[in-house]
């Protein structure tokens, strides 16, 4: 198993790989308002893959920090 602080780094770099392509999305969609509509939706599509993706790193850190403090 990862030592602790490695583990908190990996968790820490995906949360921030996930808000940074929010980010990143939601600008493409509001700056580029001419975008065709298979490439919006596709926008959104990843939108909301990475919402879905936020969710499952939120639950997973909770129980991740749950299984470490009660060992």
């Amino acid at each position: 198993m990862a030592d602790e602080s490695f583990a908190k780094e990996c968790i820490g770099n995906i949360k921030n790989s996930i808000q940074h392509t929010k980010k990143q999305i939601m600008e493409q969609l509001t700056t580029h308002k001419d975008i065709p509509l298979f490439g919006h939706t596709i926008l959104e599509q990843q939108f909301m893959l990475l919402e879905t993706l936020e969710k499952w790193e939120d639950s997973f850190e909770k129980e991740w920090e749950k299984e470490r403090t009660e060992k």
